[in-house]
C-alpha cells in the first residue's frame, strides 16, 4: 500500500509540475502574440525607432554572408560610408536572427523569432529560478507571470522596439541567479561552465544591463556562500568568482574593445541633454494608478513605471517576506537580498538618488534610471512566489496562482495599443535604410551619432553613394588627379579598385576611417591615413595605373582580445564536458547538442557561400508610399490609405519622373473617399529640411480639392541645387493644415513622398564677378561666394539668398554660419548650419559648379528695410576655424521673389 501511494504521488507531483510548467510555457508565448498580430513588424517610433532593428539584422546577416564573425563593421550604415557599430554594441540576439535569415527565415520573422526566444527566457527562467528557491508549482507560475508581464519587459518590446538587446538581457536575468544558485550549492565544473557561459551572454547581450544586473549577481553569490558550512565557504566564493572570470573571459573579445578604443568615436553625447540621467528620475510617477498599464508616450505620460498591479503585488510580497522572517526567526539569505534588492532597485530610480548615480563611475552611462525596472522586476516575481507558498495552502495555490498570474498578464497586455510599421520583406533595402537615416536624422542604427569614427565631424546626412542611386562612388582626389575608378568588388569590410592617376595624389576613399584599415597597393601594403573633418580613408598614390585594395583588418586591441576569448571558449568546453566522464546523461545530451551545433554550423558556412539574392521587386500593392518624421520615417506603404483631414489620399503617380531645374513637374494625386473640403498644396522642400525648421520650400503647387484624381504642376526654380528631395502633401482649411493620420487612427506629421533627385548641375562661365572667396591658409580657395541678398518671406521672418561657386575639390564638408546686422552694427538674426541643409555637402560640389542656397531667420518686428549687415562665414566644424568671412553692406531689404 506504501509503494502505491507514494507512486500516486509521484504521479500526481509529476503532472503538476508538467501542468503549471506548460502553462509557464503558454504565459510566455501569449505576451508575443502582438508581434505576430497583423502584417509587417511592430512601429514604436513614440519610444524608440523599431527600423533600428532592420537595420541591424541585415547589416549582420551579410557580414555573416561574407564569413565575418565577429562582425565589427555595419558598411552600409552612415549612408553608406560604414562605421563600427558592432565594435560598440552588444548585439547577441541580433546574431540570432541574423542566423535565422541566412538559414531562409526573412528578416522580419527572424527579429519576431528573436523577440520570442526573449519572452521564453524570461519567463521559463523565473519559472525554474523559482522552483529551485523551494516554490511549488504555482508559486513558481505567478513568479513567470509577474516577470513575463513586468510593463518594463512589455515596454522593451511595444514601445521601445529598438531595444532588443535590452529586453533580451532581462531574459538572462533570472538564468544567472539559477546558475549561481546550482553552482554554490552543488559545485561541478559544468556548473562553473553553466555560470560563466550565462554571464558572458549577458555581457555581449547588453552591456548595460550587465552593469546594472551585476551587483545583484555578486551580493547573490557572496549570501549563498556564507550560508554554506564553515568548511565549504570559500570554495564556493572562489567557483562563483571563477564563473564570472570564465564569462568575463569568453566575452573579452566585444567589451574589451569596447572600453578601450572608445576615445576613437563620438561618445561625448551618450550623457547629455535627453540621455543624461537627471530628466528620468521618478518620485510621485513611480507607480501608474491605472488597473491596465498605459503605454502612452507624450508630453504628460510615459510607460516608464511600475504597473498598479504590480506595485501592489510588491507591496504585498514585501510585507509577506518581513512577516515570515518575524515569525519563523529565520533570515533566509535569498529572501533578504531580494527584498533589499527591491528596495534597492526602487530607490535608484528615484530623485533620492542623484548623490549616487553623481559619483559612482560607469552610471551615469546607463543615462535612465527607470532602466532599474529591469532588476526591481526579477527580485518582485520571486519574492511574490515565496510569498505566495507560505500564505496559500496547497489546495487553493493553485486557484489563487492562475487568478494573480491571469491578473498580470490582463493589466501588462490589455493596455497595448500596437501600431504597425507594414513592411514585406521587399522593402528592407540598403537605399531605403539609408534613407531613413537622412530622413529620421539618426545615422546608423543610433539616435545620435555615437560610435561614429572622431575625425567625422560634421556629421553625414547624405553621402556621395546616396546621390549615386547606392552604387560605390569613385574616390575623391584632394590632392593631384585621378583619371579613372572602377570598382572590381565590395564586400562588408573589403573593396577593390581599378585606378588610373594623372598625378600624384591624395585619395579620399568613400568609407569611414577606423583605425584597423589596410591598404594594398599593386601588392604592397601601404598605410593608410584619416582625413580629419572628412573622416574618410585617405590614401596617397603615385601616377600611373594601380590595383587597390581597402580592408579592414581590424585593432591589435581586437586581435588580442579574440585570442583571449578564444582561449576561454576552449576552457569553457573542457569544463562543460568535463561531467561527461561519469554521466552517461550527461554525454548524451552533450552529443546531441554538439551534433545540433555542427549541422547549424555547416548551414552557416554553406550560407556564406551563397550570393545574397537580389531583393524581390516591389509588389506594385495599394497605398502611398509615404514617410513621416512623427510616426514613421521609414519610407513605407500605407496599404488603406492616409487621412488628411477629411479626404484620404490613396496614391500618387509622378507624372514628370525626375525634376529638372527651371521646368515644370506635374504629380497626380489619387483620392479615395472623403471629402478635404479645402486646398490641396505640394511642396517640394529638401530630404533634410524638417531636421533645419525653418527651412525653404524650393517650389510648390495649391489648388482646391478635386477627387478622385487631381494633378499639380510645379514650376521649378532655374537655380534647383542637386539633390535629394521630397514632395511633401498637405490639406488647408482657411489656411490651417489640416490633422493627418493613418487609417488606424494614429496621428502622423506631414506626409512626404518617394525622394526624388535632381541630378542637373549649373555649370559657371567663369567670367561672375567673385564678392570673396573661403579655402584653407596657404592654398587656393574652394569656395568662392557670388551673390547675397535679403529678402522678405513672410511674417518676421526673412530669406538670406546665397550664391557659390566650387572653384575646386574641397577638402572638407564645410559649416556656414549667417550674421544679419542693422545699420549700426547691432546683430539682429544669426544661424549656423550646413550649406544647403546638408543635403549636398561641399566636398561633393564639382570644381566649376553654381549652386544657390537659401536660408531662412526668425527677426524681430520693425527690421530695417535699408542698410542692413550680412556676414556669410564658412567654417571647419572639427577645429571651428574659420575658412573665410565675407561681409556684406548696405543691403536693401527685398521683396519676396516671385512665385
Amino acid at each position: 500500500m506504501s509503494e502505491q501511494r507514494s507512486f500516486a504521488t509521484r504521479s500526481t507531483s509529476a503532472r503538476e509540475r508538467a501542468l503549471f510548467l506548460s502553462l509557464a510555457l503558454v504565459l510566455s508565448l501569449a505576451a508575443a502574440v502582438p508581434l505576430v498580430a497583423g502584417a509587417g513588424m511592430v512601429n514604436t517610433r513614440a519610444g524608440g525607432d523599431s527600423a533600428f532593428l532592420l537595420q541591424r539584422v541585415q547589416q549582420l546577416t551579410e557580414n555573416l554572408r561574407a564569413g565575418v564573425v565577429p562582425a565589427r563593421w555595419m558598411a552600409d550604415g552612415a549612408h553608406g560610408l560604414g562605421y563600427p557599430f558592432y565594435n560598440f554594441y552588444a548585439a547577441l540576439p541580433y546574431y540570432l536572427a541574423a542566423g535565422l535569415n541566412l538559414l531562409g527565415m526573412g528578416i522580419l520573422r527572424s527579429i519576431q523569432a528573436a523577440q520570442a526566444v526573449g519572452f521564453l527566457l524570461a519567463g521559463l527562467g523565473a519559472y525554474g529560478l523559482a522552483r529551485r528557491l523551494g516554490a511549488r508549482g504555482p508559486a513558481a507560475l505567478l513568479a513567470a507571470a509577474a516577470y513575463t508581464y513586468a510593463p518594463f519587459h512589455l515596454v522593451n518590446v511595444y514601445t521601445r522596439g529598438d531595444s532588443l538587446s535590452e529586453f533580451v538581457a532581462m531574459g538572462l536575468f533570472p538564468w544567472l541567479l539559477w546558475a549561481a544558485l546550482a553552482l554554490v550549492r552543488r559545485p561541478s565544473a559544468g556548473k562553473v561552465a553553466w555560470l560563466g557561459g550565462c554571464y558572458g551572454l549577458l555581457l555581449l547581450t547588453h552591456n548595460i544591463s550587465a552593469l546594472i544586473f551585476s551587483p545583484l549577481l555578486g551580493l547573490w553569490i557572496l549570501a549563498e556562500a556564507l550560508g554554506q558550512p564553515a568548511g565549504r565557504r570559500w570554495r564556493a566564493l572562489g567557483l562563483g568568482v571563477a564563473g564570472i572570470g570564465l564569462g568575463l573571459l569568453l566575452s573579452a573579445w566585444f567589451w574589451v574593445p569596447a572600453l578601450r578604443e572608445q576615445p576613437l568615436v563620438q561618445l561625448g553625447e551618450q550623457t547629455t541633454g535627453y540621455l543624461h540621467y537627471p530628466g528620468h528620475f521618478r518620485s510621485a510617477d513611480l507607480v501608474q494608478r491605472l488597473l491596465t498599464h498605459d503605454y502612452t508616450i507624450d508630453a504628460q505620460r510615459n510607460p516608464f513605471s511600475m504597473g498598479l498591479v504590480q506595485a501592489v503585488l510588491a507591496v504585498l510580497a514585501l510585507g509577506l517576506a518581513v512577516w515570515r522572517t518575524v515569525r519563523e526567526r529565520n533570515l533566509a539569505p535569498q529572501r533578504l537580498l531580494l527584498a533589499c534588492g527591491l528596495v534597492g532597485y526602487t530607490f535608484l530610480i528615484m530623485p533620492w538618488s542623484r548623490p549616487i548615480w553623481d559619483h559612482v563611475p560607469l552610471l551615469p552611462y546607463v543615462q535612465f534610471p527607470w532602466r532599474m525596472l529591469s532588476v526591481q522586476a526579477l527580485c518582485i516575481a520571486l519574492l511574490a512566489a515565496d510569498g505566495l507558498g507560505a500564505l496559500a495552502r496547497r489546495r487553493t495555490a493553485g486557484a489563487l496562482a492562475l487568478v494573480l498570474a491571469g491578473l498580470c498578464a490582463v493589466s501588462g497586455l490589455a493596455g497595448l495599443r500596437v501600431d504597425r510599421l507594414p513592411l514585406d520583406e521587399g522593402d528592407i533595402t540598403v537605399q531605403r535604410l539609408m534613407l531613413y537615416e537622412t530622413y529620421s536624422g539618426n545615422i546608423g542604427s543610433t539616435i545620435r551619432y555615437e560610435y561614429l569614427p572622431a575625425a567625422m565631424v560634421p556629421r553625414p546626412q547624405v553621402s556621395a553613394r546616396q546621390l549615386a542611386g547606392g552604387e560605390r562612388p569613385a574616390p575623391l582626389a584632394l590632392e593631384g588627379a585621378l583619371s579613372s575608378a572602377r570598382l572590381l568588388g565590395a564586400r562588408p569590410e573589403e573593396e577593390t579598385w581599378d585606378l588610373v592617376v594623372a598625378e600624384p595624389a591624395l585619395l579620399a576613399f568613400q568609407t569611414a576611417f577606423y583605425p584597423g584599415w589596410q591598404a594594398t597597393v599593386d601588392g604592397v601594403t601601404q598605410g593608410v591615413q584619416p582625413l580629419d573633418g572628412l573622416g574618410l580613408v585617405g590614401l596617397r598614390l603615385g601616377a600611373g595605373e594601380h590595383r587597390v585594395t581597402l580592408r579592414y583588418a581590424g585593432t591589435r586591441t581586437q586581435r588580442y582580445a579574440r585570442w583571449a576569448s578564444l582561449g576561454g571558449l576552449a576552457l569553457w568546453l573542457g569544463l562543460a564536458l568535463l561531467p561527461a566522464r561519469r554521466s552517461r546523461r550527461y554525454r548524451t545530451g552533450a552529443a546531441a547538442a554538439g551534433g545540433v551545433a555542427v549541422l547549424v554550423g555547416l548551414w552557416l558556412v554553406l550560407a556564406a557561400q551563397t550570393p545574397s539574392a537580389a531583393a524581390p521587386a516591389e509588389a506594385a500593392g495599394a497605398g502611398p508610399l509615404v514617410m513621416d518624421f512623427a510616426r514613421i520615417p521609414y519610407l513605407h506603404r500605407e496599404p488603406q490609405g492616409v487621412w488628411l483631414g477629411g479626404a484620404l489620399l490613396s496614391g500618387y503617380t509622378y507624372l514628370t519622373r525626375e525634376p529638372v531645374p527651371g521646368e515644370a513637374w506635374r504629380i497626380e494625386l489619387a483620392w479615395g473617399e472623403g471629402d478635404a473640403g479645402g486646398t490641396v498644396e505640394v511642396a517640394l522642400v529638401g530630404v533634410t529640411a524638417h531636421l533645419y525648421a525653418p527651412s525653404p520650400v524650393w517650389a510648390s503647387a495649391r489648388a482646391d480639392w478635386a477627387g478622385p484624381r487631381q494633378t499639380l504642376t510645379l514650376t521649378l526654380p532655374g537655380d534647383l541645387p542637386p539633390g535629394l528631395y521630397v514632395p511633401t502633401v498637405r490639406v488647408l482649411r482657411d489656411g490651417v493644415e489640416q490633422p493627418v493620420r493613418a487609417a488606424n487612427g494614429t496621428a502622423m506629421g506631414t506626409p512626404a513622398l518617394e525622394p526624388v533627385q535632381v541630378r542637373a548641375h549649373r555649370r559657371s562661365s567663369g567670367a561672375e564677378p567673385v564678392l570673396g572667396a573661403y579655402g584653407p591658409e596657404q592654398a587656393p580657395p574652394a569656395v568662392a561666394l557670388l551673390e547675397g541678398a535679403v529678402r522678405r518671406a513672410g511674417g518676421n521672418r526673412v530669406e538670406v539668398s546665397l550664391e557659390w561657386r566650387s572653384e575646386r575639390q574641397a577638402s572638407l564638408n564645410y559649416a556656414l554660419s549667417v550674421r544679419l546686422a542693422g545699420p549700426d552694427g547691432t546683430p539682429l538674426a544669426s544661424r549656423d548650419l550646413p550649406p544647403l541643409l546638408a543635403g549636398y555637402p561641399t566636398s561633393l560640389w564639382q570644381p566649376g559648379e553654381l549652386l544657390a542656397d537659401r536660408v531662412l531667420l526668425d527677426v524681430a518686428e520693425g527690421l530695417p528695410a535699408h542698410g542692413l549687415r550680412l556676414e556669410v562665414v564658412l567654417y571647419d566644424r572639427l577645429t571651428l576655424k574659420g575658412a573665410g568671412s565675407v561681409a556684406l553692406t548696405d543691403l536693401d531689404l527685398l521683396e519676396p521673389s516671385a512665385p
